[in-house]
């Protein structure tokens, strides 16, 4: 599943958000996809986006497959995150089965060597 690429800024994530973010949570596994998970369960709107835009960006310095899982409870991630992902050229499906208050997606997106 490849997808588009942003030109970043050097691929850097503040040293707050690395320590929030990814810490235990980031792995590749032996298929050689990195997988990351946010939680961004009582954030607000513009904040999941934000971290994920942030997590995006520390990604884009490493070559390969990378997968993003993204929880969320703000009702406006259902409009936010696929639209993000629509700028970014990336896919994503929504995994929540929309009874619950947690949104759910799961986003991946290739970086070229």
């Amino acid at each position: 599943p490849a997808v588009g690429r942003n030109s970043g800024t050097g691929g850097r994530l503040p040293a707050r958000a690395a320590r929030l973010r990814c810490a235990g949570a980031c792995e590749v596994r032996r298929t050689g996809v990195s997988e990351h998970v946010l939680d961004e369960r009582g954030r607000a709107c513009p904040y999941p986006v934000i971290a994920l835009g942030h997590l995006w960006q520390h990604l884009q310095a490493t070559p390969g497959e990378h997968t993003i899982d993204i929880t969320a409870d703000d009702p406006v991630a259902v409009i936010d995150i696929p639209a993000w992902c629509h700028i970014k050229g990336a896919d994503y499906e929504r995994l929540d089965d929309t009874l619950g208050s947690d949104i759910r997606f799961r986003i991946w997106f290739s970086v070229p060597a």
